[in-house]
């Protein structure tokens, strides 16, 4: 299984809630085309981590990352997700604390479709504390969700 079609399916859900979307929208420019023109559509503050780009966009936003891939079993494999919520300091309307209560609630126990596995489900682990991201200096809180296939 590829990671960019967990990545998608997990963008597709977290972008079509508009909620979340008004929670995170902002001037921001797209992530896939940075030097383009000041609008940005509510998705574009869900972004995978590769392309998260500090200098070049406005928070708050989220970032996609997938960590290791466990096998349990014959068929049973576990993969870690991790949801990030970065801020600035100066912070928006809503904080990340709100902003990473409505991913939980949209991913948790939530069945995910994916081509070549029939049981797919995220399961929400824990969510740190306030932190700083020693590359970009900038507050977040995690998210991490375990994803169950077989």
């Amino acid at each position: 299984m590829e990671d960019n079609e967990i990545r998608e399916a997990i963008y597709q859900t977290l972008t079509l809630d508009w909620t979340l979307m008004e929670m995170v929208s902002r001037e921001n420019v797209p992530w896939n085309s940075p030097e383009g023109g000041g609008y940005k559509s509510p998705d574009n503050s869900v972004v995978p981590m590769m392309a998260y780009d500090y200098s070049k966009m406005s928070m708050p936003i989220i970032t996609i990352q997938i960590g290791d891939t466990v096998r349990n079993g014959f068929a049973y494999m576990e993969t870690t997700i991790y949801i990030r919520c970065y801020n600035s300091s100066q912070k928006s309307h809503y904080d990340i604390s709100a902003i990473l209560d409505r991913v939980i609630e949209l991913l948790h126990r939530v069945p995910i479709q994916l081509s070549k596995s029939r049981f797919v489900e995220l399961t929400w682990q824990t969510t740190s504390s306030d932190s700083e991201d020693e590359a970009y200096g900038l507050p977040y809180r995690e998210a991490r969700f375990i994803l169950e296939r077989v």
